[in-house]
């Protein structure tokens, strides 16, 4: 029989959880973890719970149109994540060195505007998709730090509760092993109409 390779997404060795002597004596005597709805989380940000609140089809597209303007106007670093064919077309361009072939694409771009679709089924359906899936997530809340004085206050029960360690032991196999960090990010998500420039 062949032997399970665990993954590793991270280099941590350990990591951290912050609870009340209550929760310590629970987690010990029972082995077991608690996994949270991310309905419970008091930041919003940490889990999307609703796609595109707020937000029309075609109030995305003339986002995406007006980033890809920005694109070719500007001289910034293209984003890593971009669609392949569509950072052809922008290197292309850049290196081309012609306004006015810059000049008329913008000009399409703009006249492209007006055949925005007004609203699209595909995007209902993931909006319906994505509120039935989240009641059914679960999330393991670990810090990377044993140190922080806000946790310590707001989920150590105000300092008079622990910190347990859990080691990242390939062997074991923890779910931590997968561990991804929450990331904070200052650009349109699929969030509300703010994070993509909306009123």
């Amino acid at each position: 029989m062949k032997e399970k390779i665990p993954s590793q997404t991270h280099d941590k060795s350990l990591f951290y959880k912050y609870v009340s002597a209550e929760v310590a004596k629970i987690v010990l005597v029972n082995k077991t973890l608690r996994w949270s709805s991310p309905l419970l989380f008091d930041d919003r940000y940490d889990v999307t719970r609703e796609l595109a609140a707020g937000l029309e089809p075609s109030e995305m597209q003339e986002c995406i149109i007006n980033r890809i303007i920005d694109l070719v106007q500007s001289a910034e670093e293209l984003p890593s994540g971009l669609y392949p064919n569509l950072r052809f077309i922008l290197e292309t361009l850049r290196k081309s060195g012609r306004d006015d072939l810059k000049e008329k694409v913008i000009n399409t771009l703009h006249d492209s505007k007006s055949g925005l679709i007004r609203e699209s089924q595909g995007l209902s359906e993931l909006k319906i998709m994505w509120d039935a899936m989240l009641p059914m997530f679960r999330i393991l809340c670990l810090s990377a730090r044993n140190n922080i004085v806000k946790m310590w206050e707001r989920y150590a029960d105000e300092y008079r509760g622990v910190v347990l360690e859990f080691a990242c032991l390939k062997e074991l196999d923890p779910p931590w092993l997968i561990a991804k960090p929450v990331l904070y990010e200052n650009r349109p998500s699929l969030l509300d109409k703010a994070d993509w420039g909306g009123s």
